[in-house]
């Protein structure tokens, strides 16, 4: 926060001099101006709550005074809106309205202020990174690269893959046939996408996941398509199911048992 507050004044004062000096003044702002460490003792809890109290107080302070006047250009637009972020992904409020870290992390956190379009990525679970990444389309016969674009690093592989194939198409001529990827690229959104454009994805199936531990997933179920039919971990089967709408419209199909069945199964407490 304090470097967005400093990119804030400085634009101020490169936006208008006298003016922004006033201003700084008026505020007390001069020394959240320097790049010094505040001059405080960062091992007592009471002293960092009053430094934190203080900034956002005065960074809150300066957007609403600046906001509608003459000082506000494009360059001043950016820093501002940058504090601004940075504030409400950080900041939260306490006992008794006090300013506190938000626990946890922001969704599409900005990770720097100096470069805030990267984004905190993870290689797997546990192996992070801050940056970008780089996605490339490569034919397979020529290894002539087709495309490349760069992300956010917190961009899934697949994402961009169907406006990258869509712009190959236009430089090439044509769809691939196949599409060739890591199980990043096996999911069924995508799937689902790349037929509708004549591609076949070919890629490992992403691994099953399920957030209520010791539970079952959907990859413990057997399914039958030709019988339309679903056979539990316990071994027993279903043939009735339900229509409904998953999170991105899609129609789904749900499947229900017995609930006499269910009760007196000795693997209910996992049931999913």
């Amino acid at each position: 926060m304090p470097t967005a507050l400093r990119k804030l004044l400085a634009a101020l004062v490169e936006r208008d001099t006298t003016a922004a000096e006033a201003l700084i003044d008026k505020l007390d702002l001069s020394a959240y101006r320097s790049e010094e460490k505040p001059p405080i003792d960062w091992d007592d809890a009471d002293a960092r709550a009053a430094w934190l109290k203080r900034i956002v107080g005065y960074s809150r302070s300066l957007l609403e005074g600046i906001d509608g006047t003459a000082l506000v250009d494009g360059h001043v637009r950016k820093a501002s809106s940058l504090l601004v972020k940075i504030l409400n992904q950080d900041i939260t409020e306490g006992v008794d309205e006090k300013p506190q870290i938000k626990e946890g992390v922001a969704p599409d956190r900005i990770v720097s202020t100096e470069d805030p379009e990267m984004r905190h990525g993870r290689k797997s679970s546990s192996k992070r990174f801050d940056g970008y990444k780089v996605h490339v389309a490569e034919d397979i016969e020529t290894q002539l690269i087709t495309d490349v674009e760069v992300t956010p690093g917190n961009v899934h592989d697949s994402e961009p893959v169907e406006e990258m194939l869509a712009e190959s198409c236009e430089r090439l001529g044509e769809s691939p046939g196949e599409l060739l990827g890591d199980s990043y690229y096996g999911g069924t959104d995508l799937r689902v996408a790349m037929a509708a454009h004549g591609t076949r994805v070919i890629a490992k199936l992403p691994d099953a996941c399920n957030r209520n531990k010791g539970c079952f997933s959907k990859a413990d179920f057997d399914s039958d398509l030709s019988a339309e039919t679903v056979t539990c971990p316990a071994g027993h089967t279903t043939e009735t199911y339900s229509w409904r709408r998953e999170a991105r419209g899609r129609r789904i199909r749900t499947y229900r048992f017995r609930a006499d069945t269910c009760n007196a199964c000795p693997l209910k407490a996992q049931r999913t």
